[in-house]
């Protein structure tokens, strides 16, 4: 295999990954909040809106940003995005059962409460999520005219990641 088609495998694999490893987060992060807010529809949809409002700030913040960015830079931000949601994935059942559901249960009564909690707590890694995207893609493409290629390719593989990563959880 030529060193060329080895990196982009390495990296679609990594991407997989990634996807895979957002979905896990995202079930458990929904599991643990829910013992704070609440495991009722409102509550879930509360955690899920949140979830889905923090990765859309993030991939607007990474696309300004990648732009900017050389290729290798772009890289080395992808890799520290996904360390630091690694990081974050490791302290949070402290952070979400210890300070949350231990310690502020109080305030679970209110709706709008619940809400912001889950938009705080999960801000900064499902921003960092969001901007593993533009960071990546802008790592990969060489020139414009493959850039919607590339870029649904990339989709494409971490959307595989998260669906696999989402059946494991459900089928296990």
């Amino acid at each position: 295999m030529p060193e060329r088609n080895r990196r982009l495998a390495v990296i679609a694999g990594l991407f997989f990954l990634s996807g895979f490893s957002a979905l896990v987060h995202q079930i458990a992060w929904q599991r643990l909040l829910g013992l704070f807010g609440g495991a009722d529809t409102v509550a879930s949809t509360l955690v899920v809106s949140a979830f889905l409002a923090d990765l859309g700030l993030g991939s607007v913040i990474g696309g300004l940003y990648a732009d900017r960015l050389t290729r290798r830079r772009a890289m080395v931000l992808f890799g520290l995005c996904e360390l630091l949601i690694a990081l974050y994935g490791a302290l949070s059942v402290p952070l979400f059962y210890d300070v949350l559901f231990l310690g502020l249960v109080e305030l679970s009564r209110s709706r709008l409460l619940v809400l912001a909690i889950a938009f705080i707590s999960l801000l900064v890694p499902t921003a960092l999520m969001g901007m593993s995207l533009p960071f990546l893609s802008r790592a990969m493409i060489d020139d414009i005219d493959s850039a919607p290629e590339r870029i649904g390719t990339l989709y494409a593989i971490n959307t595989l990641g998260a669906g696999v990563g989402a059946w494991s959880l459900d089928s296990g």
